[in-house]
Protein backbone atom coordinates (compact mmCIF):
# COMPACT_ATOMS: atom_id res chain seq x y z
CA UNK A 1 0.00 0.00 0.00
CA UNK A 2 2.97 2.35 0.72
CA UNK A 3 3.69 2.04 -3.23
CA UNK A 4 0.19 3.32 -4.15
CA UNK A 5 0.13 5.88 -1.51
CA UNK A 6 3.70 7.38 -3.01
CA UNK A 7 1.72 6.60 -6.70
CA UNK A 8 -0.61 9.18 -5.41
CA UNK A 9 1.95 11.51 -4.04
CA UNK A 10 3.56 11.53 -7.29
CA UNK A 11 0.25 11.99 -9.43
CA UNK A 12 -0.75 14.88 -7.23
CA UNK A 13 2.57 16.69 -7.44
CA UNK A 14 2.99 16.16 -11.05
CA UNK A 15 -0.42 17.60 -12.06
CA UNK A 16 -0.44 20.13 -9.30
CA UNK A 17 2.71 21.70 -11.45
CA UNK A 18 -0.31 23.18 -13.64
CA UNK A 19 -3.46 22.96 -11.53
CA UNK A 20 -3.68 22.46 -7.97
CA UNK A 21 -7.46 21.75 -8.40
CA UNK A 22 -7.01 18.86 -11.03
CA UNK A 23 -4.27 17.69 -9.14
CA UNK A 24 -6.53 17.70 -6.04
CA UNK A 25 -9.80 16.32 -8.69
CA UNK A 26 -7.58 13.56 -10.00
CA UNK A 27 -6.50 12.09 -6.18
CA UNK A 28 -10.46 12.00 -5.15
CA UNK A 29 -11.32 10.28 -8.14
CA UNK A 30 -9.00 7.74 -7.43
CA UNK A 31 -9.93 7.20 -4.35
CA UNK A 32 -13.33 7.16 -5.17
CA UNK A 33 -12.72 4.40 -7.36
CA UNK A 34 -10.63 2.63 -4.76
CA UNK A 35 -13.51 2.87 -2.21
CA UNK A 36 -15.30 1.29 -4.24
CA UNK A 37 -13.77 -2.13 -4.36
CA UNK A 38 -14.39 -2.84 -0.87
CA UNK A 39 -18.13 -3.20 -2.22
CA UNK A 40 -17.04 -4.94 -5.96
CA UNK A 41 -13.73 -6.19 -5.63
CA UNK A 42 -13.95 -8.16 -8.86
CA UNK A 43 -15.54 -4.67 -11.16
CA UNK A 44 -11.75 -4.21 -12.21
CA UNK A 45 -10.82 -5.88 -15.30
CA UNK A 46 -7.95 -8.68 -15.56
CA UNK A 47 -4.42 -7.38 -15.92
CA UNK A 48 -3.66 -8.76 -19.53
CA UNK A 49 0.41 -8.77 -18.89
CA UNK A 50 -0.45 -10.63 -16.01
CA UNK A 51 -1.74 -14.12 -16.08
CA UNK A 52 -3.91 -13.88 -13.32
CA UNK A 53 -7.67 -13.54 -12.35
CA UNK A 54 -7.07 -12.11 -8.81
CA UNK A 55 -4.70 -9.16 -10.44
CA UNK A 56 -7.17 -6.60 -11.87
CA UNK A 57 -7.31 -3.09 -12.16
CA UNK A 58 -9.61 0.27 -12.73
CA UNK A 59 -9.09 2.96 -14.93
CA UNK A 60 -9.53 6.37 -14.34
CA UNK A 61 -8.94 8.74 -17.39
CA UNK A 62 -4.95 8.17 -18.42
CA UNK A 63 -4.46 6.11 -15.14
CA UNK A 64 -4.24 2.40 -14.32
CA UNK A 65 -4.91 1.05 -10.49
CA UNK A 66 -3.57 -2.10 -10.50
CA UNK A 67 -4.94 -4.13 -7.51
CA UNK A 68 -4.74 -7.89 -5.86
CA UNK A 69 -7.86 -9.83 -4.50
CA UNK A 70 -6.65 -12.40 -2.14
CA UNK A 71 -8.85 -15.53 -2.02
CA UNK A 72 -10.43 -13.85 1.58
CA UNK A 73 -11.70 -10.84 -0.85
CA UNK A 74 -8.82 -8.20 1.14
CA UNK A 75 -7.69 -5.79 -1.63
CA UNK A 76 -4.32 -4.65 -2.18
CA UNK A 77 -3.59 -1.66 -3.97
CA UNK A 78 -0.17 -2.46 -5.82
CA UNK A 79 0.31 0.11 -8.36
CA UNK A 80 -1.20 3.60 -9.52
CA UNK A 81 0.30 4.54 -13.02
CA UNK A 82 -0.11 6.76 -16.33
CA UNK A 83 -0.83 4.24 -19.19
CA UNK A 84 2.11 5.52 -20.88
CA UNK A 85 4.20 3.46 -18.25
CA UNK A 86 5.53 -0.03 -18.77
CA UNK A 87 3.70 -2.15 -16.12
CA UNK A 88 6.21 -4.90 -17.04
CA UNK A 89 8.67 -2.71 -15.56
CA UNK A 90 6.96 -2.97 -12.25
CA UNK A 91 5.92 -6.47 -12.67
CA UNK A 92 9.22 -7.62 -10.48
CA UNK A 93 8.83 -5.21 -8.12
CA UNK A 94 5.53 -5.48 -7.25
CA UNK A 95 5.70 -9.87 -6.44
CA UNK A 96 9.45 -9.56 -4.75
Amino acid sequence: MQTAKSDLLAIKVYIGMDSVYYAEKTVYEIKKRIDKLLIFPYMGRCVPEFNSKLIRELIYKSYRIIYYVSISKNIYILKILHHSQNILYFKSKLFH
